[in-house]
């Protein structure tokens, strides 16, 4: 068991000023089996109002909106979260949506040609010796995260946020978003649940994707992009189908205006039994 304290902190800045925006956050931490949420605090330019609710995947949102001309918006969450490593996520709704292909992880014939090269070489390179079709759904879910290891080199600024499973494949590089929808393409055709999980990681100064996989009743968490299972260093934020259902922070407003973006995320290990 680990605690772990957090904080996730963004300043966007604008060269003109911007009105009407409206913006949707995801940033607070789950409660679940594994994860519970010892303290938290958040801070944000809220303007003229907001609200809170849940998405359809069980992620607490924060809306809302400034009508005024502004040139900047900032938004910081931080606290305290205790992760248990022994225990799983146990919810088994929705599953048939988590085995049904999603905008980023359709099956192409590259995917299928992939998948096919994996299975067909199994026996050979895989730790368990045996053929795909003899494994249990946990060798095959394991053994396709380390094949999604090896078929990317990690390289940042070769893709972005609407570059799909097969786009990323073909081009055979990208970062932890890619990696985690090549695995969830790849487990959703062999009929195994699988879900985008975006989080935290102790050790890394930035947003973290990785894939949870459903077997004998509960999630299983697994990081491709480091090939590793994960463990109590990470903190999870939201899950969903693909990217599309766990931005961080999305919204629109009026003006034309550039903006940038200032980004830090801090995981320290406080306490470990």
């Amino acid at each position: 068991m680990k605690r772990l304290e957090f904080i996730y902190q963004t300043h966007y800045a604008f060269d003109v000023p911007i009105y009407e925006h409206h913006y949707t956050l995801k940033i607070f931490p789950r409660e679940n089996e594994r994860q519970h949420v010892e303290s938290l605090f958040e801070a944000v330019s809220y303007g003229d109002g907001h609200s809170y609710s849940v998405d359809s995947y069980g992620n607490k949102t924060l809306y809302g909106n400034i009508d005024a001309p502004h040139d900047k918006f900032f938004f910081k969450v931080s606290g305290t979260v205790v992760v248990d490593g022994s225990k799983q996520e146990r919810d088994d709704r929705l599953l048939g949506v988590f085995r049904a292909p999603s905008s980023m992880t359709k099956v192409t014939p590259r995917l299928r040609e992939s998948l096919q090269l994996a299975v067909n070489r199994a026996k050979e390179k895989s730790c368990y010796g045996k053929a795909f079709e003899h494994m249990t759904e946990l060798e095959k879910m394991l053994y396709l995260s380390d094949y999604c290891h090896e078929l990317l080199e990690y390289k940042q600024n070769v893709t972005n946020i609407y570059t799909s499973a097969s786009e990323a494949l073909e081009l055979g590089e990208g970062v932890c978003q890619d990696y985690a929808h090549i695995l969830i393409a790849f487990l959703r055709m062999v009929g195994i649940p699988a879900r985008y999980v975006v989080g935290m990681m102790l050790g890394e100064g930035f947003t973290h994707a990785w894939v949870e996989a459903y077997y004998d009743g509960c999630w299983h968490g697994m990081d491709p992009t480091n090939c590793k299972l994960v463990d109590e260093d990470y903190i999870k934020l939201s899950h969903g189908r693909d990217y599309n259902d766990t931005l961080v922070c999305k919204g629109h407003f009026y003006g034309k205006a550039q903006q940038t973006q200032d980004i830090l995320v801090s995981v320290a290990n406080v306490m470990e039994q």
